[in-house]
């Protein structure tokens, strides 16, 4: 089977242990980040509010109150299997395990009867106080005598696989499988009687080697995606020992591609194709059938399946950022859309701590692709600090206007937005640590791409009943814009960017002012080779001057499928 070769993984985690180098230097810090603990209200407080240097101490907690000796009364009945019905001097008390206060003294007659088991009959002494009776359940057994040909052939009986030969079962009816490969199925019923041996002989007929069913996990293919995203997954069954051949064949019924399978040796098999030629030279664009044949014993009975597939180099599938609500980069969204029934999710988190203060924002996202070439983003948040946690989340769309094509190109969308961050203790949160503030949006991506390199840009119109980084959380109409840019890297299975996002003033008052702070970020991405797993590394910061920021350092896992 011919693929294309894997990136290095020496190279991936180099890069990752780049980006840890630079997350575990990620301590510097300004007024920025105290800025930014004072809009949030730290402490539950409000805007505004500080907080003393040394905090009272806590009140000393009540010590707990003496709870009173655990002790028990009274006749306890356990069996094994629980469940069982306890029957006290011919009177029903419930099922077991169960306790019973209400017993007088003196001798007893005690039944335990449960469905499938033999019952149990004791006298029992009752002395008060408490008594603990326990005893297990016997079941009710028959016994089978199975014999299948061939010797080879796995047997279920129920739900328990069965060898040939004397078995001990419980009574009842039971469903009966059995399968070689290279036989028909065989179905059946059988009941086991108490004490009773019932017989079963069993011969499969062989079948003639057939394929049962092919299928591909997608029929639309980008050979240009990285790893395993850029081939073709095949799903199909045999019936027995042979040998098989898959052909592609272009629109023009010419064979492109041609390759002998290997020896079947059981019912499901597989086969990744990645979209090349005989010459291994990936094929353009446009519609091609598969075609299986195969033979068994019989070289004379041929078999075969079919199924048409296309190779389409506008489905890019690339790891992206979900951290400020849109995929992307950190705080500039793409201008693509997740080919339909593509889906990746992916859990972010960066952290910021010195001797006084802790921030950690921790991002899960989630994307989707529909048909008509629509993507849904999924975000939630929280954001941790030494005081309070905060919780945030939204739920964009994007619609492609112009779609990327081969290496070079340009891309367009649309895209709307809902988003909020919460503050428990004060309600709406004012400050903007991911870009993603309260609010509907509107926003236009657009991405020139040539090659591996991407430039990203975006400018979204924000109409919210809050402003970001106020000193009140009165609500009062406000809108901003989002002006956000990036550079993005796609190497293939590894990804990496730079991107930022910076708000206006309110429009109403100042619209050619900036709202500090700003937003910057550093990432790299890597899909692990012949998988769906992605491992990243993030580094983030919010911005006022050039001595005054804080930095975040972190990372994070995906799946991308």
């Amino acid at each position: 089977m011919r693929g294309k070769p894997p990136v290095s993984l020496a190279l991936g985690v180099s890069l990752l242990f780049a980006i840890w180098l630079l997350a575990s230097c990620a301590t510097q810090s300004g007024s920025t980040l105290k800025a930014v603990s004072a809009i949030e209200g730290r402490a539950g407080g409000k805007p505004g509010d500080t907080q003393s240097e040394n905090p009272p101490e806590k009140p000393p907690a009540k010590p707990p109150a003496e709870l009173p000796a655990e002790g028990k009364k009274g006749l306890e009945i356990v069996s094994n299997p629980s469940n069982a019905e306890v029957i006290l001097d011919n009177e029903y008390r419930g099922r077991t395990p169960l306790l019973l206060d209400a017993v007088g003294d003196g001798r007893h007659f005690l039944v335990l009867q449960k469905g499938g088991y033999y019952a149990v009959a004791r006298w029992i002494d009752y002395g008060g106080d408490y008594m603990l009776y326990e005893t297990a359940l016997l079941p009710v057994t028959g016994f089978l005598n199975l014999s299948v040909s061939p010797q080879e052939s796995s047997v279920t009986v129920g739900d328990s696989r069965v060898s040939p030969g004397f078995s001990e079962l419980p009574v009842g009816s039971y469903s009966v499988v059995a399968r070689a490969f290279g036989y028909a199925d065989y179905r059946d019923t059988v009941s086991i009687l108490e004490r009773n041996l019932t017989t079963l002989d069993i011969a499969l007929s062989p079948v003639p080697f057939d394929y049962t069913r092919l299928s591909a996990v997608r029929t639309a293919v980008n050979p240009d995606n990285p790893g395993i995203l850029g081939s073709l997954e095949l799903t199909f069954s045999v019936t027995g020992p042979g040998s098989g051949t898959l052909t592609v064949l272009d629109s023009s019924s010419r064979e492109v591609f041609t390759d002998q399978l290997s020896e079947f040796s059981t019912w499901d098999q597989s086969y990744r194709w990645n979209c090349s030629d005989d010459e291994g030279r990936l094929l353009p664009d446009g519609a091609y059938r598969i075609l299986l044949t195969g033979t068994g014993e019989d070289p004379e009975a041929e078999a075969s399946r079919e199924i048409d597939m296309r190779i389409d180099r506008s489905l890019r599938v690339a790891p992206r950022s979900l951290w400020s609500g849109a995929a992307g980069l950190l705080y500039a969204p793409s201008a693509e859309v997740l080919p339909a029934g593509t889906f990746q999710s992916t859990l972010l988190a960066a952290a910021f701590a010195d001797g006084s203060m802790f921030r950690a924002p921790v991002a899960l996202g989630a994307r989707l692709g529909l048909r008509g070439g629509v993507e849904l983003d999924f975000l939630a948040d929280i954001i941790l600090t030494d005081t309070d946690v905060l919780f945030g989340g939204s739920l964009s769309a994007r619609y492609a206007l112009a779609s990327l094509r081969g290496p070079v190109g340009f891309g367009a969308a649309l895209q709307a937005k809902i988003s909020v961050q919460y503050d428990p203790a004060a309600g709406i949160l004012l400050s903007d640590t991911l870009a993603n503030f309260t609010g509907i949006s509107l926003g236009l991506p657009l991405q020139l791409t040539a090659g591996p390199v991407s430039l990203l840009a975006a400018l979204d119109l924000v109409g919210s009943l809050w402003e970001p980084m106020a000193s009140t959380r009165d609500p009062r109409i406000a809108a901003w814009l989002y002006l956000r840019a990036g550079l993005l890297l796609d190497f293939g299975q590894i990804v990496g960017g730079l991107s930022l996002s910076a708000r206006t003033s309110p429009l109403f008052f100042d619209p050619f002012g900036i709202g500090l702070p700003v937003q910057a970020g550093a990432e790299i991405h890597w899909l692990i080779p012949n998988s769906h797993l992605l491992l990243s590394g993030i580094l983030a910061a919010e911005v006022s001057g050039l001595s005054d920021l804080y930095l975040m350092g972190g990372g994070g896992l995906g799946f991308l499928y």
